[in-house]
């Protein structure tokens, strides 16, 4: 005997009940692949330890966020997608024998190597950066200085792509200037290089992790705290803080992420809380719309601060080494054309100060881009820190550290 006998109602409300269970069996069962479906979600930096390899796919392309949104910083695989994760020229952590491993998507983090399941996070992670530094001159870069190149290589390809290069006093502790590319044409990879190189390009000798690991200790309170009450007499200290020349705005892929551990792109500003100024520049610089735009930044001068005897000091972490710098700067290029940017590393600048520091006739209001730095005229807060927008021959009168460029003859408006 069906339900339908066992309960006594209306022929009407039979053929609703009816009509229901055949609507719901129907939903459910739409509903079941979906439910079942199955991705990998994996974390390019899950924490400041991990070191990501790069995921490419099988014939050499590298594996985008941008599908997902410009926020997320997964990359996300349906179960079954087999790719290539490539420390090269470093190795795995866990496999130390191997520089890339193909390997497929199950579920979460779980991928499968060679049938194994491994976890994407704890027995993947490279044992170095996938975007890796070379030791090489670079233009503009005094021979005694350190110069250097950073990049990747393409294992299925067989190239490697370099991405940018930076000037570095190791002795002095600061980054005389870093130049990266932003934007190309079509913004593939082989435009947005500096150059493009052999597979084995990136062996050559690296610098070794000291300075980078010197600079995080100085920038630590309890490092600095005591000296600047040497230098200052007085327990009112700076709190200095660390900003990026390269930040994540001006990544042009997410998989670039460990470019931002790298020690040239640690800039010292004075204040952890301030300097809002640095960030609108940053973010006006990345929605740039020009086919070519190169992007060189660094520091100049030492910040000059009062002492308890009201005397002019100037500021460092350590003895003459790590500088809290007077400006922050930027070039922005797209062909023959530039802007030159500087940034006041201070959020409080007397009238006096301002008129003496000025070396450039100021051009913010003539360029059109630079919509986060003119809204409100936040370029001209000292409390933002102080934005300078100059020609770029006029600022190079002074910033001596920025290279030479040639065939610059028009202000990038």
């Amino acid at each position: 005997m069906n339900i339908f006998h066992k309960i006594k109602m209306p022929l009407t409300h039979r053929l609703s009940l009816l009509y229901i269970i055949l609507i719901s069996g129907f939903k459910l069962g739409m509903a079941a692949p979906t439910d079942s479906k199955k991705e990998c979600i994996l974390p390019l930096k899950p924490d400041w330890t991990f070191y990501s390899p790069l995921i490419f796919t099988l014939n050499g392309t590298l594996i985008s966020t941008e599908n997902t949104g410009d926020d997320v910083e997964d990359i996300t695989l349906s179960a079954g997608t087999e790719v290539l994760l490539s420390c090269t020229p470093n190795y795995f952590r866990d496999n130390p024998a191997e520089k890339s491993i193909r390997a497929i998507c199950k579920e979460d983090l779980t991928l499968l190597v060679n049938g194994e399941e491994k976890d994407f996070v704890s027995e993947l992670s490279c044992d170095a950066r996938a975007i890796e530094e070379i030791i090489t001159p670079i233009h503009g870069c005094p021979k005694n200085l350190r110069n250097i190149e950073y990049g990747y290589t393409n294992p299925i390809k067989q190239k490697s792509y370099v991405l940018g290069e930076a000037c570095i006093s190791t002795k002095g502790g600061r980054t005389l200037f870093a130049h990266t590319r932003v934007k190309s044409p079509n913004n593939d990879v082989a435009e947005l290089a500096l150059k493009v190189m052999n597979g084995g390009y990136l062996r050559s000798e690296h610098p070794t992790p000291f300075y980078r690991n010197e600079i995080v200790k100085a920038l630590r309170p309890d490092e600095y705290g005591e000296y600047f009450v040497q230098i200052l007499g007085t327990n009112s200290i700076p709190k200095i803080g660390m900003r990026k020349f390269i930040n994540e705005d001006l990544l042009t892929h997410k998989q670039y992420q460990s470019i931002l551990k790298l020690a040239w792109n640690y800039a010292i500003i004075n204040d952890a809380d301030e300097l809002e100024n640095l960030q609108k520049l940053q973010k006006d610089i990345s929605t740039l719309q020009m086919k070519t735009v190169d992007v060189y930044s660094g520091t100049h001068g030492v910040l000059l601060v009062k002492n308890n005897n009201d005397e002019q000091t100037e500021l460092f972490l350590k003895e003459n080494k790590f500088p809290v710098p007077k400006f922050i700067w930027y070039v922005v290029k797209s062909q023959n054309k530039a802007a030159a940017f500087v940034i006041f590393n201070r959020t409080s600048v007397s009238d006096k100060e301002r008129q003496r520091d000025t070396f450039c006739t100021s051009k913010c209001e003539e360029l059109t881009w630079i919509h986060h730095l003119l809204e409100n005229k936040s370029f001209k807060k000292a409390e933002n820190g102080l934005v300078l927008c100059c020609e770029f021959n006029e600022f190079k009168r002074t910033v001596s550290e920025m290279p030479n460029l040639e065939n610059i003859n028009e202000l990038l408006k």
